[in-house]
């Protein structure tokens, strides 16, 4: 029989399904030992523009590193992770596993099923859950999540959507759409139309508008902003922020990112699907009026609702040289 990490990897369809901005699936993660695997990540698939802090780059460690938690208790062995972030190096921490004891997790069966058909559902929902529902599922996730004042997101979001058409992210937002589905890339990583849940006019029009020679007219002439204000569908519904303690260490924001994930997984066993708003955060002039209004910081924000349809599954790389050890 394999080795417990070898087995571990030969499970990445499951694991690979761990969330990360634009999709852009910076992780990486090699086998160093029999029971031992290291979690880091590939510069080129950050976004130093649209996340210059690196908030989001370490959230989705987290999540990969909860993805991989949750494949290894299905394998019947219990992962611990040591964060131990090097920037310079591209090295978040390692994954230890051992073997499960009588206190592992009782809902992993489910959140695996949960983690294998998890969706972002980017179009309308047609039920919301309630502030307090909310606050169960944070509680059974660990987490700390608020349910946002329906007016304060009308007033934030239509900013923080044309940040990120007209912003320093917008070319780099660009570079990670995949609106044409003859691209060898549409079925790796990105924003594909299908999964921005786009028609073909409207991804045909998406594409002609941030074409590098079109992108900058339209930000001149203001028409940008007719189209920022399509960005996200409304309404809204419920929003959620997850909240914690100011200035977290890279090595908190990835354990926090474990959590995000653990409650995406739980909403989804009540059939609640989560929509990220992370333009929200990454707007300035957005992101320091909300942490005002909350008297919190927060770290991610996001829709949840039950879609009207059910969403397509987002594009996943094969595995890439280096990353199996």
């Amino acid at each position: 029989m394999k080795p417990p990490a070898a087995r571990l990897m030969a499970r990445r369809a499951d694991w690979q399904r761990a969330p990360s901005a634009h999709n852009t699936q910076p992780w990486t993660v090699t086998v160093t030992g029999d029971a031992r695997l290291v979690i880091g990540w590939d510069a080129a698939r950050t976004l130093p523009l649209g996340d210059p802090t690196g908030r989001d780059l370490m959230l989705s460690l987290g999540c990969v590193a909860e993805a991989l938690a949750v494949v290894a208790a299905d394998l019947g062995f219990a992962a611990h992770v040591d964060w131990a972030v090097d920037r310079a190096a591209c090295r978040a921490g390692a994954v230890v596993l051992t073997g499960a004891d009588q206190s592992a997790d009782l809902l992993s069966g489910e959140l695996l099923m949960a983690l294998r058909e998890r969706r972002t559902a980017r179009g309308q929902h047609v039920q919301h859950p309630s502030a307090d529902e909310v606050q169960a599922l944070a509680g059974t996730a660990g987490v700390d999540a608020v349910v946002l004042p329906g007016a304060l997101v009308d007033e934030l979001l239509p900013v923080a959507d044309r940040w990120s058409m007209e912003g320093p992210a917008a070319d780099e937002l660009a570079q990670w759409l995949r609106l044409d589905r003859a691209d060898p890339r549409y079925v790796q990583d990105g924003l594909s139309d299908r999964a921005l849940e786009l028609s073909r006019p409207e991804a045909a029009g998406l594409r002609w508008a941030m074409h590098p020679r079109i992108a900058p007219w339209l930000r001149r002439t203001g028409a940008m902003r007719v189209l920022a204000r399509q960005a996200t569908v409304r309404p809204v519904g419920t929003v959620v922020a997850l909240t914690d303690p100011a200035d977290l260490s890279d090595e908190e924001l990835a354990e926090l990112g474990r959590r995000l994930l653990r409650l995406w997984l739980v909403a989804d066993r009540s059939r609640w699907s989560a929509h990220p708003l992370s333009q929200l955060l990454d707007c300035p002039e957005t992101q320091e009026a909300l942490g005002g209004a909350l008297g919190a910081a927060p770290y991610a924000v996001f829709r949840l609702g039950r879609p009207a349809s059910r969403p397509v599954r987002s594009a996943r790389l094969s595995a890439r040289p280096g990353t199996l050890g």
